[in-house]
């Protein structure tokens, strides 16, 4: 998960806001790991299972912030442009792979043509006597 809020992070920044924001978001999961297991301590007192329940609470409440509030970090243009880019690439590639796979071909069986071949070469289960 925080690698995806990073990135996140990332593609809403400047690269000069970017430390800023990173540094928040350290700081936040930091204080969670610090009041995190207090405030659990504290629910468990009351009853065992609570610490759970809210847990499933808070995970929930914030899934249907993350489907119904946080929009998309990237512009969709964008993303098409860099998804054909991507895809043109790879075509290119293979192209590219296929063009020279060509040529080697093309290249050993002419040198095969003009290779002389020795009689042993060409007849090896042959014996020959000298």
């Amino acid at each position: 998960m925080l690698l995806t809020e990073c990135r996140y992070i990332a593609d809403l920044t400047t690269p000069e806001e970017r430390p800023t924001y990173l540094a928040r978001l350290e700081a936040f999961l930091a204080a969670a790991y610090i009041f995190g297991p207090a405030i659990g301590g504290f629910l468990g007192e009351i009853k065992l299972s609570l610490p759970f329940i809210v847990a499933g609470v808070v995970a929930g409440i914030t899934l249907v912030i993350v489907i119904f509030v946080l929009n998309e970090s990237l512009d969709t243009s964008i993303m098409k442009k860099n998804r054909g880019v991507a895809h043109a690439d790879v075509e290119r590639e293979k192209t590219i792979k296929s063009e020279e796979n060509c040529q080697d071909e093309m290249k050993k069986e002419k040198e095969a043509k003009t290779k002389k071949h020795s009689f042993n070469e060409l007849f090896p289960l042959v014996i020959v006597r000298e």
